[in-house]
C-alpha cells in the first residue's frame, strides 16, 4: 500500500506566513495538503527550521455566530496544530464555551467554517479522535451505581466497532487509561465514593480510553480543591509532554494558562490574541485591558 502523497500548495495568503518563534527568531511556515490512500485530504504545516510536518487539528476561518439576535462570536480565525496545548481565556459570556460547542459540531456556524483534521466539523465522523471533558463532568448523579471501570468503559462507545461484551483488549485499554490518571487503586470503587478531583480524573480516563489525538477541557477545575487542582494540572502536563496529546483548555485562571500551556487565545466575542504563551505574558496587560475592557490583575500561583 502506498503512503500518503504530500503536495505543497498556497491555500491563501493569510495562512502562509512567518511567525515569531519562542526563541525570538523567525521561522517560516507553509501550508500543505496530504492526500491519503483512503482519499482523505487534510491540511498540515511544514516548519522550515525543523522540516517537521505538523497536522492542523483544528482550522477555524472567518467564524461568526449569533444567538437570539446577539452576536456571540465575530470573525474568528484560529488554528490548533498537532502538539499544541492551547489555553483559551476571556471574561464570562465571552463566547468560550460557544466556541467549543461549534468545534464539537454541536452548533452550526452562522458564517465561516471549522475543519477537524481536514473534515467539516458538522460532518466529522471520527469522534473517537477527540476527547471532551465538560465543565461539570463531576456533577453527575453520584448515587448512580457505577464503578470507575464501568464509567471509563463507556468511553469506548465512541469507537463504532465496539459492540457487545468487553474483549480482553478492551479491558486492558480501560485499565491503562485508569492507570494513566493515577486511579488504579480505585478501579472497582463507586464514583460517588471519590473526591471531586478524583471524579474529574475518572472522566479524563473515560475520554482517554478511546485514544483521542485531541483533548478539550471546558473549565475542568470548577469545584475542585486546591490540592486536587495542582495534581490535575500535573496530569494535563504529563498528557501533553509525555503522551503527545494536543489539548485545548478553557479557564478563567489566567495565571495557570500562562504557566501551563504553550499557546494562548484571548477571546471576548472577537479574538484579541492568539500565539505563544511567552508573547502573551510580555503583552498581557494591554491584551487583557482591551479584551476585558477594564484593568485585570493576574495572580501568580507559583507553580
Amino acid at each position: 500500500m502506498s503512503g500518503p502523497v504530500i503536495r505543497p500548495r498556497l491555500l491563501d495568503s493569510t495562512h502562509g506566513s512567518s511567525v515569531q518563534g519562542r526563541e525570538g527568531g523567525l521561522f517560516g511556515i507553509v501550508l500543505i495538503s496530504i492526500y491519503t490512500s483512503s482519499g482523505n485530504d487534510y491540511h498540515a504545516v511544514i516548519h522550515f527550521q525543523t522540516g517537521r510536518i505538523v497536522t492542523i487539528a483544528i482550522d477555524i476561518r472567518n467564524l461568526s455566530f449569533t444567538y437570539e439576535e446577539r452576536q456571540v462570536l465575530h470573525d474568528i480565525n484560529l488554528q490548533v496544530h498537532e502538539g499544541d496545548f492551547l489555553g483559551i481565556v476571556g471574561p464570562n459570556g465571552s463566547g468560550k464555551s460557544t466556541l467549543l460547542k461549534l468545534i464539537l459540531g454541536l452548533l452550526r456556524p452562522g458564517e465561516g467554517s471549522i475543519t477537524l483534521f481536514g473534515e467539516d466539523s458538522l460532518s466529522f465522523t471520527q469522534r473517537h479522535r477527540i476527547g471532551y471533558i465538560a465543565q461539570r463532568a463531576s456533577s453527575v448523579n453520584l448515587g448512580f451505581p457505577a464503578t470507575v471501570s464501568e464509567i471509563v468503559a463507556s468511553g469506548l462507545l465512541s469507537r463504532q466497532h465496539f459492540l457487545g461484551r468487553l474483549k480482553p483488549v478492551h479491558k486492558e485499554s480501560i485499565q491503562a487509561a485508569i492507570r494513566m490518571v493515577g486511579l488504579a487503586p480505585h478501579s472497582d470503587q463507586m464514583l460517588g465514593k471519590l473526591s471531586g478531583g478524583q471524579q474529574q480524573r475518572v472522566f479524563i480516563a473515560r475520554a482517554l480510553v478511546s485514544e483521542p489525538e485531541l483533548m478539550i477541557f471546558d473549565e475542568p477545575t470548577a469545584g475542585v480543591d486546591g490540592e486536587s487542582m495542582e495534581r490535575f494540572y500535573q496530569l494535563l502536563e504529563d498528557l501533553h509532554c509525555h503522551h503527545g496529546k494536543t489539548m485545548i483548555l478553557v479557564s478563567h485562571d489566567i495565571g495557570v494558562i500562562t504557566t501551563r500551556v504553550n499557546k494562548v487565545a484571548c477571546l471576548n466575542r472577537e479574538l484579541y490574541f492568539h500565539g505563544d504563551n511567552l508573547d502573551f505574558i510580555a503583552q498581557q496587560e494591554s491584551i487583557l485591558d482591551r479584551a476585558y475592557r477594564h484593568s485585570v490583575q493576574v495572580i501568580s500561583h507559583g507553580h
